[in-house]
């Protein structure tokens, strides 16, 4: 199965940054802010560099998408509260 345009820049952007900080883990991590406008926040971590992504496609979706494929793994799931959660996956693609 082919990578989207969206899994390409995702995968790229976190194996380079995966190998700056000498880590096969990154961390997701999603937040309600709690009150309009203002709302439920996603991002990427790795070694708490916050990695960019410019499609404006779900992080959760791609990631997701990257584990069906065998490219990551889910390592850890942590639901802190209803709206906010970690997860943690291991990169296996070089």
């Amino acid at each position: 199965m082919a990578l989207t345009a969206h899994q390409q820049e995702l995968l790229s952007k976190l194996k380079a940054a995966s190998l700056r900080h000498k880590t096969k883990e990154v961390t997701y991590k999603s937040e309600w802010m709690g009150y309009l406008p203002y709302g439920q926040y996603h991002w990427i971590e790795v070694n708490g560099e916050e990695v960019e992504v410019d499609h404006s496609e779900p992080l959760d979706e791609g990631l997701t998408s990257l584990v069906k494929m065998g490219l990551l793994e889910l390592v850890r799931e942590i639901q802190l509260t209803d709206e906010d959660q970690i997860k943690i996956y291991h990169i296996n693609a070089e």
